[in-house]
């Protein structure tokens, strides 16, 4: 969260993504989500994606997409030209972000 704007999009209403971001230990690293009751998409909708470049400021080709489901959470961000990891879970999520 000190080196980058860090924004968790869920299909998942915001509260309870809130809440599974607490257990994991990630809500103070991603404070923000954008969940199904933001904008009534599910993804893979580019509405998502276009509210995190919003409120992130950034440019497509600045950010990173991470997810579980190539389908779901990295065949469109990596169409609009952003980059993507592929992880097997939560654990691996703090791996990679460790790494930056």
């Amino acid at each position: 969260a000190e080196k980058f704007t860090l924004i968790a999009v869920t299909n998942n209403p915001v509260e309870a993504a809130r809440k599974t971001l607490a257990v994991l230990g990630l809500d103070k690293i991603i404070p923000e989500i954008i969940g199904l009751d933001t904008c009534r998409k599910s993804k893979p909708a580019k509405e998502i994606l276009d509210i995190a470049l919003e409120r992130t400021g950034a440019k497509a080709e600045e950010c990173i997409s991470i997810g579980d489901r190539y389908d779901i959470d990295l065949s469109l961000p990596v169409k609009m030209g952003m980059g993507g990891v592929l992880v097997n879970g939560a654990d691996e999520v703090i791996e990679f972000l460790e790494t930056l």
